[in-house]
């Protein structure tokens, strides 16, 4: 769904956001 490049994170919804952070280690860069 979304992907993080280079640090910029293309986010939709804040759910998705910590979707991410559950499924990609050091994807978050809150």
């Amino acid at each position: 769904p979304i992907l993080i490049d280079g640090g910029l994170a293309v986010l939709e919804n804040e759910k998705i956001e910590r979707h991410i952070m559950k499924n990609i280690p050091g994807g978050h860069n809150l």
